[in-house]
């Protein structure tokens, strides 16, 4: 039986709204473009990194990865992630490209993912006939749906919500087959709790956190 196609992009574009060039920052003495690149497995088929920033594409071809040049506007704040991942997968050259059983996206933004997380998220894929997967951390309670008010005209108010666990994304993985990367993806998609506290860097203080529990 053939090995299974799984194509790993890594989105790492050069802005970033409040950490100036976030994704070449490091912790623990490597970049988060480099974190992201050592935790590609090493059973992938293909690895992507789509940037517009040089650094970063030279980092990449170090690894030994492709490099996808982004245009100004897929390089914006505003553009999804799906955006990107598509766009990558469709401008590569490699032969599998768009026949791949398997792909995931690993953002520079979450270097505290573990190979748990992403082989649990490629196996919902390919063994479990999910159309895709994501990663999900439990959210403190002090911050799940039971504990919020409402505040209207300055006046606080206590809306009736359920008392159960929630979840949130975390970004630690993502992983689809072509009809969930490119169809609906939450549509048929696994939710995997992450094995880890989960640090999605967005503020300086999260890239201290990060910091803190890598270093």
């Amino acid at each position: 039986m053939n090995s299974p196609t799984i194509i790993a992009v890594i989105p790492a574009r050069s802005g970033s709204q409040r950490i100036t060039e976030k994704n070449l920052q490091k912790v623990a003495g490597y970049s988060l473009v480099e974190r992201a690149c050592d935790s590609v497995p090493k059973y992938v088929s293909h690895t992507i990194v789509t940037t517009d920033c040089a650094t970063s594409g030279r980092i990449a071809k170090e690894y030994g990865f492709e490099v996808v040049w982004r245009s100004a506007i897929l390089a914006g704040h505003n553009i999804s992630g799906m955006s990107v991942w598509q766009h990558a997968l469709s401008a590569s050259t490699d032969d599998n490209h768009m026949t791949f059983d398997c792909s995931i996206l690993l953002q520079p933004s979450t270097p505290t993912r573990t190979q748990s997380d992403i082989s649990h998220c490629i196996d919902a894929v390919i063994d479990d006939a999910w159309d895709s997967a994501c990663t999900v951390s439990l959210v403190p309670d002090r911050f799940a749906p039971h504990k919020q008010v409402d505040v209207r005209a300055g006046k606080l108010q206590i809306v009736e919500r359920r008392h159960s666990a929630s979840y949130t994304r975390d970004g630690a993985c993502f992983a689809g087959n072509a009809a969930g990367v490119f169809g609906d993806f939450y549509a048929n998609c696994a939710a995997i709790q992450s094995k880890g506290a989960q640090v999605n860097i967005d503020e300086p203080l999260d890239l201290e956190i990060a910091r803190m529990l890598l270093e």
